[in-house]
């Protein structure tokens, strides 16, 4: 642990270089797992009912 010339503990903190491919379905799939304070199982729910719709309207196109 290094001190400043104050006596006081200071932090240090390593950058790493990183990259992160931004698409529009990794935003999408991001967007998915935005909650707000007290929705995280509204938000999971909607998105499981979206799920099922989805599957369900598929399979009456296929019929």
């Amino acid at each position: 642990m290094e001190l400043s010339p104050d006596g006081k503990a200071m932090k240090f903190y390593e950058m790493v270089p990183f990259s992160f491919h931004l698409t529009p379905e990794s935003i999408v799939e991001a967007a998915k797992t935005i909650t707000t304070a007290g929705t995280s199982g509204e938000a999971e729910r909607a998105n499981e009912n979206q799920r099922s719709g989805q599957a369900h309207e598929s399979g009456r196109d296929r019929a």
